[in-house]
């Protein structure tokens, strides 16, 4: 990972720890608030597939993934968007949807990090173990508006410590000299 990089994920648990801290400040307004973070972060992934595609993928061979990923997640974006006047239970169950996904994708991951031989799998897999917490416990509390708001919370402020430790560690480069 470059100096560059590294700062960005440590920026990124900065934010999210932010966040975090603002819903438990603010659990009335955490419905709201959970539902503009998901949809604002959709939409910039989305704009950035879109521009990869448009710049580089295009030109690659299955560069159309790229696009693909770029409007349906526009598509997410713009639908997560609009959910401020549904019921809560349908949003928590969305929330759940994602937490258990982005959970099973971690485990898989590391799983894949096992097979290849790398001992760099135990974080992936914490993080991917307690998404799929997560989306348990927002199911065990579906019905309670704060509590999942509380559990939402807690499972971002792990993910900025997760993110702050990404970009804390020491990876090694390898350099491939012409000699």
């Amino acid at each position: 990972m470059t100096r560059k990089r590294k700062l960005l994920s440590i920026l990124g648990g900065v934010l999210t720890l932010i966040l975090a801290f603002v819903l438990f400040i603010y659990p009335d307004d955490g419905y709201i608030i959970i539902l503009y973070v998901i949809s604002f972060s959709m939409l910039g992934y989305a704009i950035k597939e879109l521009i990869f595609y448009f710049t580089m993928a295009k030109h690659m061979v299955g560069g159309r993934i790229s696009i693909y990923k770029g409007v349906i997640l526009l598509d997410f974006a713009f639908f997560t968007a609009s959910l401020s006047d549904v019921p809560h239970v349908f949003v928590m169950l969305y929330l759940l949807a994602i937490h258990a996904f982005s959970g099973t994708i971690e485990i898989l991951r590391a799983i894949e990090i096992i097979k290849s031989g790398s001992s760099h799998y135990k974080l992936k897999l914490s993080h991917g173990i307690v998404d799929v917490a997560i989306a348990v416990i927002c199911a065990v509390n579906l019905r309670s508006l704060h509590m999942v708001v509380y559990i939402y919370g807690v499972g971002l402020v792990y993910t900025a410590v997760m993110r702050i430790v990404a970009g804390l560690r020491n990876t090694k480069n390898v350099y491939i000299s012409a000699v």
